[in-house]
């Protein structure tokens, strides 16, 4: 038994000379191999650290800014919000979220949202751009929309905020 023993390879041997043993070796000694590996290695990490590196949530929305020029609140608001009132017209800003119908007021944008209201509200003054587009049913557009159909740049409404209760409204288009 001792001599077929001796006559066949040892395992260890096997493995040794076996190309499929060491395929990680066999990669670093392709350049170019190495070089795919690497470019997997960096992406993977970067979806990785993505939420550690960007602060940021992708699907976050914001609907207002402050423009740096003249400190100037601009406002996008959804056209099928605007409401026609006593010769002028108006839309709701922002709300509270009372018993969970806006969710979207608890989100860092709905928090932006109305803290650019305040601004506003102390400037005087704001200008909105009109956006075109379907809400989901069920929610509101800021929140989720079905489709934004576009934004006119050049047709800006100036308008004033009011605050009504706990409501911001904005209000254009009337002599107070």
């Amino acid at each position: 038994m001792s001599a077929v023993a001796g006559a066949l390879p040892s395992v260890a041997g096997l493995i040794r000379a076996s190309p499929r043993a060491h395929p990680f070796r066999r990669l670093l000694r392709r350049r170019g191999a190495a070089a795919g590996l690497a470019v997997i290695v960096f992406f993977v990490a970067i979806a990785v650290l993505a939420p550690v590196v960007s602060p940021y949530d992708p699907l976050a929305t914001s609907w207002s800014a402050v423009r740096k020029s003249d400190g100037m609140v601009v406002m996008a608001i959804w056209a099928k919000s605007v409401q026609s009132r006593d010769g002028g017209c108006g839309c709701l800003l922002w709300a509270p979220n009372g018993a969970g119908a806006r969710p979207w007021s608890d989100t860092p944008a709905g928090r932006e949202r109305r803290e650019h209201c305040k601004l506003a509200l102390e400037h005087g003054c704001a200008e909105g751009l009109l956006v075109h587009g379907e809400s989901l049913e069920g929610r509101l557009p800021e929140d989720r929309a079905r489709t934004v159909l576009g934004i006119d740049p050049k047709t800006t409404i100036t308008f004033k905020v009011e605050l009504r209760g706990n409501e911001y409204w904005a209000r254009w288009g009337t002599t107070p």
